[in-house]
């Protein structure tokens, strides 16, 4: 059986692997001559992705409140346990712009495809990297884009709690815009590393849009922190 989903997963990445480094040579190429087209080649990427875990992994996908995502500006908070909600959400919603750490960047192909997503890369060592998202964050909501990030910092592993950081919170309150709150259960079946994956249907759920008028950045924090757990769990 554990021989059975190596090939499983080795198929998975012999499709995606050449098409995430197609994908950003095709976009850089491109980009000069239309922009636009850019972002939808990232994107096709993300759905390819989704389909093809499908495919050659038989991991699928249920969501509810899919509805609930607006076309307007808003902050999106989710909870972070592996690379499959990254591409979810880059196939799913509007155009996003994510709050990302400055490493990932430097990743070959995959990096140079995030960077023309127009994100805000961040150093987690610099003490003034909390203004420069908030910044950098409101710029990107001032353009209509919708803007992405993991409070957790990083993935964490189902059933692992992570103390949420509040700059998302307070990028949507000094923005003046809704939070979106996101949950998952995305790492019982594609977790972190190559091996264990498991078949299987990933739940996701998003929430309704939370108004951020007058509240405190903390309070909100702790808010949709406790509704991701709660979402989670069901």
């Amino acid at each position: 059986m554990r021989i059975f989903w190596y090939l499983r997963v080795i198929i998975f990445y012999c499709g995606v692997v050449p098409a995430a480094i197609v994908a950003p040579i095709l976009a850089h190429i491109l980009f000069f001559i239309a922009k636009d087209v850019t972002y939808k080649i990232i994107t096709c990427w993300a759905k390819f992705f989704i389909f093809w875990l499908k495919v050659s992994c038989n991991i699928k996908y249920e969501v509810l409140g899919l509805t609930n995502i607006p076309t307007n500006p808003c902050v999106v908070l989710s909870n972070h346990q592996s690379t499959w909600e990254t591409a979810f959400i880059q196939a799913n919603f509007p155009p996003i712009s994510w709050i990302l750490k400055k490493e990932l960047r430097l990743i070959p192909f995959f990096g140079w495809g995030l960077s023309l997503l127009k994100p805000v890369f961040i150093d987690r060592t610099n003490l003034s990297s909390v203004k420069f998202l908030l910044k950098e964050g409101k710029q990107r909501i001032e353009s209509g884009r919708i803007v992405v990030l993991f409070p957790e910092g990083t993935r964490v592993k189902p059933g692992v709690s992570k103390k949420f950081s509040s700059s998302g919170a307070a990028l949507a309150v000094n923005s003046k815009v809704d939070i979106l709150p996101i949950a998952h259960n995305a790492g019982l079946f594609w977790p972190r590393g190559f091996i264990p994956k498991q078949s299987g249907t990933i739940k996701i759920v998003i929430g309704k849009p939370i108004s951020t008028i007058g509240k405190d950045p903390r309070v909100l924090t702790e808010q949709v922190a406790g509704w991701i757990r709660g979402a989670i769990a069901l």
